[in-house]
């Protein structure tokens, strides 16, 4: 059975450049729908995470756990950008 990424990455294509002109071209176009879709996706993960303080216990469930993602992924992005210089 494909997964969700699996099916992602074959909708969007190859992402990474092999150094040749033509091909890296798509690639970086590829580049740039998966960085619109991340981005889409975070939004929404943004907008769960505001609910992590409802008093409904669905709501906050999702709201606390969204929010968890967050600090992760910022921890693991702060992480790899302060280690490019």
């Amino acid at each position: 059975m494909i997964d969700i990424y699996e099916v992602t990455k074959k909708l969007i294509g190859r992402t990474f450049p092999i150094g040749e002109t033509n091909s890296d071209e798509k690639s970086f176009e590829n580049q740039k729908e998966l960085e619109q879709l991340i981005s889409s996706l975070i939004g929404e993960i943004l907008y769960i995470s505001r609910g992590k303080e409802r008093c409904e216990d669905s709501i906050s469930k999702a709201g606390k756990q969204a929010f968890r993602y967050l600090k992760s992924l910022r921890d693991d992005l702060n992480e790899t950008v302060d280690g490019v210089k």
